[in-house]
């Protein structure tokens, strides 16, 4: 071989000619497209691979046709496209990306042309609907892939786990063979976000491929890196789609390994209910919040927000318990806090109570009767004062001992034998008359 000074990228390579199946080389064979989208401009079935201009890298238009079209994509269906500069490029560090979208297959493989010229690696995003995960409602396909395995072994993967046959796989001319199990018609997303983690599980796959919009690599195009320029291509095509049911039934649930709620603290001052402040009941509202709502996002922002409505002075203990979470960041707590506008008071509180009941919070106080909303009137805000000036407050937590006898009735008077009732820690003697009711 003759030595050459061209980058990798501008060098040609000898790779071996794709490993497809007896019935995919038949399918080959056929002259009729596969659907609509495959029909536009067939004419091009027939023409040679393109090449784009600048460093000569051979583009295979019928190979990217036949991938959307496994894939389900009809005429007039939006294709998403990503490039990005391989992980050993130096202008990686400095570039984001680029992304665009078409729904004429002339200017996606124009598009592909100028991006592999570039020296970027080209994806498609699988499922369709856009480029951020909030932009995909419906899904298109299952996959895994494996760069930690043999290829050879990668391969035949779905045999050895016992899975159907994939519609379609392809090699990525790196590490990679993806496995693809298309749908017979698209899926809700909340069904492919669980199907597809289970997927990645039960098969010890890269877990990471688990999002909606997720890109993989475009057959047709090229891997490009430092070693050279390889060709990605489709193989072992059967076109078979698959139900989800009959998915869901072949591929086990994934087992709930998180750790069970943790059994709720109680925040206990040492004054009585009378006298807790607002900052007081949301501590042990909080305390008693189970650690996967710190998990969530949205339920985590929601938390943060009602607690600055209660008292500036909280950001600490939302961070402390923010903090048991995996996703925790240090310093994430402070800058969101900036962000939150302070809310009403009763409302929050109001929220983090009824979240903190629903995580099993109890009251620390003798009835288990007792809430924030219940005392409410006899608490001041942020401080500890407020004790009811009316002893009657205090039937949140004491029942009064009532004769079985003394039943008030209106307009009337009532009886009561000569026995005493309970007042106060005190009693009042009552002789054999009668007391006019009030």
């Amino acid at each position: 071989m003759k030595a050459t000074n061209l980058p990798p990228h501008q060098q040609t390579s000898n790779n071996r000619p794709p490993a497809v199946s007896k019935k995919d080389a038949a399918s080959q064979k056929k002259s009729t497209p596969l659907n609509q989208f495959d029909r536009e401009n067939a004419s091009q079935d027939a023409a040679p691979a393109t090449t784009a201009p600048k460093h000569k890298i051979s583009i295979n238009a019928g190979q990217i046709k036949q991938h959307l079209a496994t894939l389900g994509y009809h005429l007039g269906d939006t294709v998403y496209i990503r490039a990005f500069y391989p992980s050993d490029d130096p202008r990686k560090n400095e570039d984001k990306g680029r992304k665009t979208q078409t729904k004429n297959l002339n200017q996606l493989i124009g598009i592909t042309n100028q991006y592999q010229a570039e020296g970027r690696g080209v994806y498609i995003v699988v499922n369709g609907g856009g480029h951020s995960d909030k932009n995909v409602s419906n899904c298109r396909a299952i996959f895994y892939e494996h760069d930690n395995l043999d290829k050879e072994i990668q391969e035949k993967l779905w045999e050895t786990l016992g899975l159907p046959e994939p519609t379609f796989q392809v090699d990525t001319g790196g590490k990679s063979i993806h496995s693809y199990w298309v749908f017979d018609k698209l899926i809700n997303v909340l069904d492919w976000k669980e199907l597809q983690a289970d997927l990645l599980e039960f098969s010890d796959a890269d877990r990471t491929i688990k999002n909606p919009s997720r890109v993989m690599r475009l057959a047709g195009a090229n891997h490009i890196s430092s070693s050279g320029v390889f060709p990605t291509q489709l193989i072992n095509v059967t076109e078979t789609k698959y139900s989800y049911s009959s998915l869901r039934e072949v591929i086990p649930k994934k087992k709930d390994e998180s750790p069970p709620c943790p059994k709720p603290k109680t925040y206990n001052p040492k004054y009585n209910d009378n006298t807790w402040s607002s900052i007081d009941w949301s501590k042990s509202y909080l305390q008693a919040l189970s650690i996967h709502r710190a998990d969530d996002y949205n339920e985590w922002i929601a938390v943060g927000m009602a607690l600055k409505a209660i008292d500036e002075g909280l950001l600490s203990d939302w961070d402390a318990w923010s903090s048991q979470s995996s996703k925790y960041k240090p310093g994430e707590c402070s800058n969101k806090w900036k962000t939150f506008k302070v809310g009403n008071l009763e409302e929050e509180i109001a929220k983090l109570g009824s979240w903190a009941k629903k995580d099993g919070w109890r009251s620390p106080f003798k009835k288990d009767k007792v809430s924030y909303s219940e005392v409410s009137n006899n608490v001041t805000t942020g401080n500890k004062q407020g004790r009811g000036k009316k002893e009657e407050g205090r039937s949140l937590i004491e029942e009064e001992v009532l004769d079985s006898k003394t039943i008030p009735v209106s307009d009337k008077s009532i009886p009561v034998s000569e026995k005493t009732i309970p007042v106060s820690e005190k009693t009042i003697p009552v002789s054999e008359k009668t007391i006019p009711a009030s």
